[in-house]
């Protein structure tokens, strides 16, 4: 019998939907996935990789047995009414699934599988080796998104055994001179000397808290320059010594209703930053995408310190386990520089976990 014409509709979506799902896991870097990965909905699905893929499997999983069981309960009822094959003898009914659901599902089921096993797949920017270093000398790099709320409790747990070079606060909330004293006064309490920084923070509209970033003065001295520039404020910082990195911080519009569109700008900026930057960077921040929104993980010649270090932890929303959540914040090194290690650091006051990487230049 010829497949009625809902059947056939319904097929082709199915299909598409699985060509599209697999484009998205297995080529993340293709034109195709880096359009459907900034679309609504799409883009909010692959925000959380685990939980993409095992309910992926858990659904095709559950359609399979489904279709399955109907099958074996219809199979009997159709037997006898069925007319005789030319044989002589009754149409046997079909039991098993047909071969294209099968190949539909594994269009789903495959995927969501090599994501399980490999979040890193096809991510241009997740490099299992160092990448080659010209130097020895290590960075210390964190990023943390405060929103709005980072108190001396949190900084000083930010900063527990650890003594960063560079730290990144976007969402900082104060700016300027009043957001530098406050910052001054936190570094204090958490047993720094605050005259060892140098302070910045980033032009933004007064609706938005701005991006704030600490430098230890051992990097030597550094000046605002013009870059990125982002709906929540970003801020590049160019040394006096040209052996020294660039520092970039970013923070974009989320993907929310309402902000869609300047997402997908924010995103095109940072790329278009990331193409045609050669010199030694080290750019960090909450970028509201993971490496397979908009092509963020596609060149080669940048690293993400996460996915470099083989974590499998993200960093948003904190009240998530980590290995669940979203990594939407990272720190980025651009070729001639080594990711030397980099994990999630869980912290209390903000919906964001915070990244802390070394890289070498």
């Amino acid at each position: 019998m010829k497949a009625s014409i809902p059947r056939i509709v319904l097929r082709t979506a199915l299909g598409a939907a699985g060509c599209a799902y697999a484009s998205l896991v297995l080529l993340p870097g293709s034109a195709l996935a880096s359009w459907l990965s900034r679309i609504p909905l799409v883009a909010q699905a692959i925000a959380f990789p685990s939980i993409a893929a095992a309910g992926t499997v858990l659904a095709v999983a559950a359609a399979l047995l489904g279709g399955l069981l109907a099958r074996r309960v219809e199979g009997p009822r159709a037997g006898g009414g069925q007319r005789a094959a030319k044989g002589g003898g009754p149409r046997p009914a079909r039991r098993g699934p047909t071969g294209f659901a099968l190949a539909c599902s594994a269009l789903f089921a495959v995927p969501s599988l090599i994501l399980a096993a490999s979040p890193g797949f096809g991510i241009a920017s997740a490099r299992g080796e160092s990448l080659s270093s010209t130097s020895s000398a290590a960075v210390s790099v964190i990023a943390w998104n405060a929103a709005g709320r980072a108190g001396p409790e949190e900084i000083r747990d930010l900063l527990d055994g650890r003594d960063p070079d560079v730290i990144v606060l976007p969402e900082y909330r104060d700016g300027g001179e009043a957001g530098a004293r406050r910052l001054a006064g936190m570094l204090a309490a958490s047993g720094r000397d605050p005259r060892n920084y140098s302070v910045f923070s980033s032009p933004t509209d007064p609706a938005y808290d701005p991006t704030t970033v600490a430098i230890h003065k051992r990097l030597g001295e550094y000046r605002a320059a013009g870059g990125i520039a982002t709906t929540f404020g970003s801020l590049t910082l160019r040394p006096s010594d040209p052996a020294k990195p660039t520092i970039v911080a970013v923070h974009t519009a989320p993907p929310v209703p309402g902000l869609m569109g300047r997402w997908r700008r924010d995103l095109d900026e940072v790329r278009a930053y990331m193409d045609r930057e050669r010199g030694r960077t080290i750019l960090a921040g909450d970028f509201n995408a993971t490496l397979r929104h908009g092509g963020l993980g596609s060149s080669p010649r940048w690293a993400d310190a996460l996915a470099s270090a083989g974590s499998r932890e993200g960093t948003w929303p904190s009240s998530l386990p980590a290995a669940l959540a979203s990594p939407i914040d990272h720190v980025f090194v651009n070729s001639g520089a080594s990711v030397v290690s980099a994990e999630v650091i869980g912290l209390g006051g903000s919906d964001h976990n915070a990244v802390a990487a070394r890289v070498a230049f």
